[in-house]
């Protein structure tokens, strides 16, 4: 097993490198099965001197989602509200266990990255920056990273069943396996698209394309009648979601 990372970064780096820094704690949490299997949310707690706690912090109003607190003997406290935007009731029932859990562990690898910018050669972890913008998004691109590894998926092929295989191998939302599949083949995949909707009218949850999502939509909703494969795109409809992924390569 490695040995947890003393990191103690002074400035938020390019966000572009936060892959590199997720890839560190992944080896230190995970050891051989770091690049390959689900992140082990109580070895990264256990080694990096994390204590997870669940608490109503109103993020269902659209307030805060999760608190970092520096404690003493070089550990912290992350505590989590995994309510989505809503609540619980605009999400059907047999739904809210996989939703909490992929929010609780998005949040606790965001949180994580907030802990590389802390002095914890003291015996209370001591913060080196303040929270920022940038530093949030860094911070997003490292949960991530920590929560896929792009060394694996960039050995997926472009298709839309890999983005439900890194979902299920990996235990997050569809949403974060398409992003984590299109970053991973930056330059050859054309686009990934996580849409939600109802009969013939969907809408886009997330796209990697910055134009045409109107044009996609519509090729979306001849691919999902037909359920065919054409022009290099695939598509898979996950019915008990209601979403349909799609991949352009």
């Amino acid at each position: 097993m490695f040995a947890w990372p003393q990191i103690a970064l002074r400035s938020t780096p390019p966000v572009e490198h936060a892959p590199a820094f997720a890839e560190l704690i992944r080896r230190a949490a995970m050891g051989p099965a770091a690049a390959t299997e689900r992140l082990d949310d109580d070895a990264l707690c256990r080694r990096g001197g994390l204590v997870l706690e669940e608490a109503t912090l109103h993020a269902a109003q659209g307030r805060l989602e999760a608190l970092l607190f520096p404690c003493a003997g070089d550990r912290f406290r992350v505590v989590v509200d995994p309510e989505p935007r809503g609540g619980w009731d605009r999400v059907a029932p047999e739904r809210r266990a996989e939703l909490r859990r992929h929010r609780l562990r998005f949040r606790l690898a965001h949180e994580v990255g907030h802990t590389l910018f802390y002095d914890r050669s003291a015996p209370r972890p001591r913060p080196l920056v303040g929270t920022s913008p940038t530093q949030e998004a860094f911070c997003d691109e490292f949960a991530r990273a920590l929560l896929i590894p792009p060394v694996y998926a960039a050995t997926l092929a472009p298709t839309a069943i890999s983005v439900v295989d890194l979902h299920a191998r990996f235990d997050v939302s569809v949403e974060l396996a398409c992003r984590a599949l299109s970053q991973a083949h930056r330059g050859q995949l054309d686009v990934t698209l996580a849409v939600t909707g109802v009969s013939s009218r969907p809408t886009v949850q997330w796209t990697s394309r910055v134009d045409g999502v109107g044009e996609w939509a519509a090729a979306l909703r001849a691919l999902r009648r037909r359920a065919v494969q054409a022009a290099g795109v695939t598509a898979i409809e996950l019915p008990h979601r209601n979403q349909v992924v799609v991949v352009a390569s």
